[in-house]
């Protein structure tokens, strides 16, 4: 453990808090690093030197002051680490008066070098766990180097998984930890599940997938992942969408995440939770390049688009799984109008909507549009 200046100025000014007499934190070479008296820093201190080399309480009266380089009348005590000395921390004044101060302010000191060192040690596995899955996500997994990294950290590199992607709106570095905290405690029920960081709202859940009754448990993660969603809502004001790909073996975990990225951009158009395995159409039109979605709505209800009766009479009809009576009685008109209606699609889109073919035209352009006007929402 390397005490360093930066840690050395934190633990000064957490101290400072709590009492008001002068103090230095020296090194090991005997070069204090941080001091209540800013003038001191930089300087040699021959006392401390010699409490961190014997590794023992050096007190100083003030005629060492004048025999030991650097020195005032104190006390200089070794900051302990694992058994090692990794500092020594100096309070100035009338031995006899300091003295009672310093070993609470030894073990205060340890105390804080203690909890950097494992905040460090959980920054460290965090950095690596994201190297390694995103090696693994994108298959740069062939060297030995990995199957090393991975043993190191505990991961089981065997075992089938299955890829989710979280996507979390309105972050900041405020809500950050206990939101992390909160899914950590509800995602990871085995010590075998994984969760990494992709970017700046988005992570990634290699969890362990089960092999038995997958349908049930796609039904039973669903409504565990929607009700996640509405707690992250209610008491963070985080907006959580998910992409969640099939299981696979070890050497397909790129595919399940491909899976997952394909789930995750219907997610986020529809604000939900969406499985791979979910998906029918919307699988295919994600294929579907923007220049040419818009390019069908041009060729297909571009006549329509400013014709909102029409517009919404179609996408009516399609909630009403194409009963003409039931859409009818949805938006409140008789079942005339919509005759009336789609007689007119017909005479500007030359498309029938009680022809099949015509009907699924209409359809995906319908789809297509929609997903451009999100889109232009969200950019705005």
């Amino acid at each position: 453990m390397f005490l360093s200046e930066a840690l050395a100025q934190r633990i000064l000014q957490e101290v400072r808090k709590l009492m008001d007499e002068d103090f230095i934190i020296v090194n090991t070479e005997g070069n204090i690093i941080a001091s209540t008296a800013r003038d001191r820093i930089g300087s040699f201190h021959e006392g401390a030197m010699i409490a961190a080399h014997e590794k023992r309480n050096v007190l100083l009266t003030e005629q060492d002051e004048s025999q030991l380089q650097g020195v005032k009348a104190g006390i200089n005590l070794p900051i302990m680490f694992q058994h090692h000395v990794v500092g020594v921390i100096g309070i100035t004044g009338n031995p006899e008066k300091v003295t009672p101060f310093g070993s609470l302010l030894k073990k205060m000191t340890e105390l804080l070098i203690h909890e950097n060192y494992y905040k460090e040690q959980v920054e460290w596995k965090t950095r690596a766990v994201e190297g390694l899955v995103f090696d693994w996500i994108h298959q740069h997994t062939d060297s030995e180097n990995f199957q090393e990294r991975a043993d190191m950290l505990g991961i089981d590199l065997s075992l089938p998984r299955r890829s989710t992607i979280i996507h979390l709106r309105n972050m900041n570095a405020d809500k950050e930890p206990v939101v992390l905290d909160f899914l950590k405690s509800r995602l990871l029920p085995t010590k075998n599940d994984i969760f990494a960081r992709l970017g700046s709202d988005r992570y990634v859940l290699l969890e362990v997938a089960m092999s038995s009754d997958e349908a049930n448990r796609i039904t039973h993660r669903k409504t565990s992942f929607l009700k996640w969603k509405q707690e992250l809502e209610k008491r963070y004001g985080i907006t959580m969408t998910a992409g969640i790909g099939q299981p696979v073996s070890r050497e397909e975990v790129n595919i399940s995440y491909e899976q997952a990225e394909r789930a995750l951009l219907v997610a986020d158009k529809n604000d939900g939770i969406f499985f791979d395995e979910e998906l029918g159409l919307e699988m295919c039109i994600q294929e579907i390049s923007h220049a040419t979605r818009s390019d069908f709505i041009t060729r297909t209800i571009e006549r329509i688009k400013g014709e909102k009766d029409l517009i919404d009479t179609l996408i009516i009809y399609f909630k009403n799984d194409l009963k003409i009576k039931a859409a009818a009685e949805d938006m409140h008109v008789h079942i005339n109008t919509i005759h009336y209606r789609f007689k007119r699609i017909e005479a500007l889109t030359s498309l029938d909507p009680k022809v099949f073919r015509d009907l699924m035209t209409l359809y995906m352009g319908l789809y297509f549009l929609e997903e451009q006007t999100k889109e232009k929402h969200v950019r705005a």
